[in-house]
Protein backbone atom coordinates (compact mmCIF):
# COMPACT_ATOMS: atom_id res chain seq x y z
CA UNK A 1 0.00 0.00 0.00
CA UNK A 2 2.65 2.52 1.13
CA UNK A 3 4.48 1.54 -2.47
CA UNK A 4 1.46 2.40 -4.22
CA UNK A 5 0.88 5.46 -2.60
CA UNK A 6 4.45 6.66 -3.27
CA UNK A 7 4.09 5.86 -6.98
CA UNK A 8 0.51 7.68 -7.44
CA UNK A 9 2.21 10.73 -5.34
CA UNK A 10 5.14 10.68 -8.06
CA UNK A 11 2.73 10.87 -11.15
CA UNK A 12 0.80 13.67 -9.25
CA UNK A 13 4.36 15.56 -9.05
CA UNK A 14 5.15 14.73 -12.56
CA UNK A 15 1.94 15.78 -13.61
CA UNK A 16 2.17 19.01 -11.85
CA UNK A 17 5.76 19.67 -13.26
CA UNK A 18 4.34 19.32 -17.02
CA UNK A 19 1.18 21.58 -16.10
CA UNK A 20 3.48 23.90 -14.59
CA UNK A 21 5.88 24.09 -17.02
CA UNK A 22 3.74 24.40 -19.94
CA UNK A 23 2.09 27.48 -18.62
CA UNK A 24 5.20 29.40 -17.63
CA UNK A 25 5.92 28.80 -21.39
CA UNK A 26 3.08 30.05 -22.90
CA UNK A 27 2.97 33.18 -21.10
CA UNK A 28 6.50 33.52 -18.88
CA UNK A 29 7.88 35.71 -21.85
CA UNK A 30 5.19 37.70 -21.07
CA UNK A 31 5.54 38.02 -17.40
CA UNK A 32 9.20 39.35 -17.62
CA UNK A 33 9.17 43.04 -16.60
CA UNK A 34 10.32 44.34 -19.66
CA UNK A 35 10.50 48.25 -18.14
CA UNK A 36 12.34 46.78 -15.07
CA UNK A 37 15.26 45.48 -17.20
CA UNK A 38 15.29 48.35 -19.62
CA UNK A 39 15.77 50.78 -16.61
CA UNK A 40 17.49 48.76 -13.85
CA UNK A 41 19.65 46.56 -15.57
CA UNK A 42 22.80 46.46 -12.96
CA UNK A 43 20.17 45.68 -10.68
CA UNK A 44 18.36 43.31 -13.02
CA UNK A 45 21.84 41.35 -12.49
CA UNK A 46 22.09 41.71 -9.08
CA UNK A 47 18.43 40.01 -8.67
CA UNK A 48 19.61 36.89 -11.11
CA UNK A 49 22.72 36.18 -8.87
CA UNK A 50 20.39 36.34 -5.61
CA UNK A 51 18.10 34.25 -7.58
CA UNK A 52 20.91 31.26 -8.48
CA UNK A 53 21.93 31.41 -4.54
CA UNK A 54 18.17 31.14 -3.53
CA UNK A 55 17.83 28.18 -6.35
CA UNK A 56 20.81 26.43 -4.59
CA UNK A 57 18.77 27.04 -0.53
CA UNK A 58 16.55 25.17 -2.21
CA UNK A 59 17.75 22.43 -3.81
CA UNK A 60 19.68 21.53 -0.37
CA UNK A 61 16.81 21.78 1.62
CA UNK A 62 14.92 19.49 -0.82
CA UNK A 63 17.31 17.24 -0.06
CA UNK A 64 17.19 16.87 3.37
CA UNK A 65 14.85 14.43 5.30
CA UNK A 66 12.13 17.11 6.56
CA UNK A 67 9.23 16.33 4.74
CA UNK A 68 5.74 17.89 5.46
CA UNK A 69 4.37 21.05 3.95
CA UNK A 70 7.64 23.01 3.69
CA UNK A 71 8.68 20.10 1.15
CA UNK A 72 5.57 20.37 -1.25
CA UNK A 73 6.16 24.30 -1.09
CA UNK A 74 9.81 24.01 -2.25
CA UNK A 75 8.59 21.28 -5.11
CA UNK A 76 6.39 23.53 -6.59
CA UNK A 77 9.21 27.01 -6.39
CA UNK A 78 11.68 24.98 -7.57
CA UNK A 79 9.64 24.61 -10.90
CA UNK A 80 8.43 28.04 -10.80
CA UNK A 81 11.05 30.20 -9.91
CA UNK A 82 13.67 28.68 -12.01
CA UNK A 83 11.23 28.90 -14.83
CA UNK A 84 10.66 32.68 -14.40
CA UNK A 85 14.31 33.18 -14.00
CA UNK A 86 14.85 31.57 -17.01
CA UNK A 87 12.57 33.84 -19.03
CA UNK A 88 14.21 37.05 -17.21
CA UNK A 89 17.71 35.94 -18.52
CA UNK A 90 16.30 35.26 -21.66
CA UNK A 91 14.54 38.87 -21.92
CA UNK A 92 18.05 40.50 -20.93
CA UNK A 93 20.33 39.00 -23.11
CA UNK A 94 18.59 37.33 -26.01
CA UNK A 95 15.20 38.02 -26.95
CA UNK A 96 11.72 38.65 -25.44
CA UNK A 97 7.69 39.79 -26.50
CA UNK A 98 7.00 42.82 -26.79
CA UNK A 99 3.14 44.49 -27.69
CA UNK A 100 2.88 47.41 -29.95
CA UNK A 101 1.34 50.59 -28.33
CA UNK A 102 -0.55 52.81 -30.64
CA UNK A 103 -0.33 53.40 -34.79
CA UNK A 104 3.03 54.98 -35.28
CA UNK A 105 4.14 51.97 -37.34
CA UNK A 106 0.98 51.93 -39.25
CA UNK A 107 0.26 49.85 -41.74
CA UNK A 108 3.34 47.43 -41.45
CA UNK A 109 3.06 47.21 -37.57
CA UNK A 110 -0.66 47.59 -35.68
CA UNK A 111 -1.63 48.37 -32.08
CA UNK A 112 -1.85 45.65 -29.76
CA UNK A 113 0.47 43.13 -32.04
CA UNK A 114 3.19 41.42 -30.63
CA UNK A 115 6.73 41.13 -31.79
CA UNK A 116 9.61 39.54 -30.77
CA UNK A 117 12.44 41.32 -30.09
CA UNK A 118 16.40 40.53 -30.55
CA UNK A 119 18.56 41.78 -28.07
CA UNK A 120 21.80 39.58 -28.70
CA UNK A 121 24.33 40.81 -31.18
CA UNK A 122 22.11 43.63 -32.69
CA UNK A 123 24.22 45.61 -35.37
CA UNK A 124 21.80 48.50 -36.13
CA UNK A 125 21.67 48.96 -39.75
CA UNK A 126 19.08 51.96 -41.87
CA UNK A 127 15.37 50.67 -41.67
CA UNK A 128 15.89 48.31 -39.06
CA UNK A 129 13.00 48.38 -37.07
CA UNK A 130 13.56 48.70 -33.28
CA UNK A 131 12.29 49.84 -29.61
CA UNK A 132 13.47 52.53 -28.18
CA UNK A 133 13.92 53.61 -24.63
CA UNK A 134 12.50 57.19 -24.56
CA UNK A 135 12.11 57.56 -20.51
CA UNK A 136 12.17 60.77 -19.10
CA UNK A 137 15.76 60.51 -18.30
CA UNK A 138 16.98 60.06 -21.37
CA UNK A 139 14.62 62.40 -23.59
CA UNK A 140 12.98 65.63 -23.39
CA UNK A 141 9.99 63.76 -23.98
CA UNK A 142 7.19 63.75 -21.44
CA UNK A 143 6.06 59.93 -20.51
CA UNK A 144 8.43 57.38 -20.17
CA UNK A 145 7.13 54.76 -22.66
CA UNK A 146 9.26 52.19 -25.26
CA UNK A 147 8.17 53.04 -28.88
CA UNK A 148 8.77 51.38 -32.15
CA UNK A 149 10.67 53.28 -34.92
CA UNK A 150 12.03 52.43 -37.82
CA UNK A 151 16.34 53.80 -38.11
CA UNK A 152 16.42 55.86 -41.42
CA UNK A 153 19.62 57.60 -40.21
CA UNK A 154 23.13 56.37 -39.17
CA UNK A 155 25.77 57.92 -37.29
CA UNK A 156 28.08 60.35 -39.30
CA UNK A 157 25.09 60.82 -41.97
CA UNK A 158 23.11 64.06 -42.59
CA UNK A 159 19.22 63.61 -42.84
CA UNK A 160 16.77 65.42 -45.45
CA UNK A 161 13.20 64.94 -46.12
CA UNK A 162 12.03 66.69 -49.54
CA UNK A 163 9.13 65.97 -51.53
CA UNK A 164 8.25 63.22 -49.47
CA UNK A 165 12.01 61.83 -50.34
CA UNK A 166 14.85 60.76 -48.37
CA UNK A 167 18.11 62.25 -48.60
CA UNK A 168 21.10 60.60 -46.85
CA UNK A 169 24.48 63.26 -47.44
CA UNK A 170 22.64 64.95 -50.46
CA UNK A 171 21.67 61.55 -52.01
CA UNK A 172 17.98 60.17 -52.45
CA UNK A 173 17.78 57.07 -50.33
CA UNK A 174 14.46 55.02 -51.72
CA UNK A 175 12.34 53.61 -48.86
CA UNK A 176 10.95 50.25 -49.82
CA UNK A 177 8.70 49.93 -47.31
CA UNK A 178 5.04 51.37 -46.71
CA UNK A 179 4.89 54.66 -44.97
CA UNK A 180 2.96 58.02 -44.38
CA UNK A 181 3.96 61.20 -46.28
CA UNK A 182 6.95 62.95 -44.87
CA UNK A 183 6.65 66.53 -44.42
CA UNK A 184 9.82 68.14 -45.34
CA UNK A 185 13.03 69.26 -42.86
CA UNK A 186 16.51 69.26 -42.01
CA UNK A 187 18.61 67.64 -40.23
CA UNK A 188 19.49 70.80 -38.01
CA UNK A 189 16.48 71.18 -37.05
CA UNK A 190 15.34 68.20 -35.47
CA UNK A 191 18.88 67.20 -34.34
CA UNK A 192 18.62 68.36 -30.38
CA UNK A 193 21.82 67.58 -29.26
CA UNK A 194 22.95 69.55 -26.72
CA UNK A 195 26.32 67.96 -26.57
CA UNK A 196 27.61 68.50 -29.74
CA UNK A 197 27.10 69.96 -32.74
CA UNK A 198 24.51 69.07 -35.30
CA UNK A 199 26.97 69.11 -38.64
CA UNK A 200 26.26 65.71 -38.70
CA UNK A 201 24.30 62.62 -36.26
CA UNK A 202 26.94 62.24 -33.88
CA UNK A 203 28.82 58.97 -32.82
CA UNK A 204 26.79 56.58 -31.20
CA UNK A 205 23.45 57.75 -31.89
CA UNK A 206 20.63 57.54 -34.65
CA UNK A 207 17.53 58.76 -36.32
CA UNK A 208 14.31 56.99 -36.06
CA UNK A 209 11.19 57.60 -37.22
CA UNK A 210 7.15 56.04 -37.39
CA UNK A 211 6.21 54.33 -40.89
CA UNK A 212 2.99 56.44 -40.15
CA UNK A 213 4.65 59.88 -40.56
CA UNK A 214 1.81 61.99 -39.64
CA UNK A 215 0.89 60.34 -36.60
CA UNK A 216 4.45 59.30 -35.04
CA UNK A 217 6.29 60.98 -31.82
CA UNK A 218 10.03 60.29 -32.95
CA UNK A 219 13.21 62.10 -34.19
CA UNK A 220 11.53 65.11 -35.15
CA UNK A 221 10.34 65.36 -31.53
CA UNK A 222 12.31 63.68 -29.42
CA UNK A 223 15.35 64.50 -31.21
CA UNK A 224 18.36 61.85 -31.94
CA UNK A 225 18.16 58.30 -30.38
CA UNK A 226 21.57 57.24 -28.29
CA UNK A 227 22.69 53.46 -29.18
CA UNK A 228 22.17 52.80 -25.26
CA UNK A 229 18.20 53.67 -25.55
CA UNK A 230 17.79 51.40 -28.33
CA UNK A 231 16.38 48.11 -27.06
CA UNK A 232 16.70 45.74 -29.24
CA UNK A 233 15.49 44.71 -33.28
CA UNK A 234 11.95 43.46 -34.19
CA UNK A 235 13.08 39.88 -35.83
CA UNK A 236 9.25 38.59 -36.06
CA UNK A 237 5.63 39.38 -35.36
CA UNK A 238 3.59 36.93 -33.91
Amino acid sequence: MKMENTKKIKKIKRLRFVILISLLFMIGMLLVPTNFIARYNDLTLLLICIAVVFLIIIEIISLSEKGGILIEIIDVTAVVFPSYLFFLVLAYFFVFVSIIDGSSMEPNFHDKQFVLVSRFNVSYERFDVVQVNVTKERTSYYNDDFFLKRIIGLPGEIIEYKNDQLYVDGIIVTETFEKGITSNFKFGDVCKIKETSCDVIPEDYYFVLGDNRQKSTDSRVIGLIHKDDLFGEIIYVI
